[in-house]
């Protein structure tokens, strides 16, 4: 399965399962190890866009982390999209133990 299967499946089928009609909002917490995390989300955001019922995106309160909007009935959900960068581990860095 490719990045591209995850981050898209995360969504469809998998948050469009958990949902109900009356569910509003959602979040999806996107970790990227890749050095140049500016492309890796930006390419992460191009596959999210793609996903049946995209409507739009905004600025949310946190920089870097939009909102994508989806309607698909039942289904009208917006989603915050939380992108971190989680660097390899140095394994050269000491221990937190000492």
């Amino acid at each position: 399965m490719t990045s591209k299967d995850w981050v898209i499946q995360a969504v469809d089928p998998q948050l469009y399962g958990y949902l109900t009609a009356h569910d509003t909002s959602a979040m999806l917490l996107l970790l990227f190890r890749q050095q140049d995390f500016d492309s890796a989300r930006s390419r992460a955001h191009d596959w999210l866009r793609s996903i049946d019922g995209y409507v739009c995106e905004e600025l949310s309160a946190v920089e870097g982390w939009p909102i994508f909007s989806y309607v698909r009935d039942p289904y009208r959900m917006q989603l915050c999209v939380a992108s971190v960068h989680v660097p390899p581990a140095d394994p050269s860095a000491e221990s937190p133990d000492g």
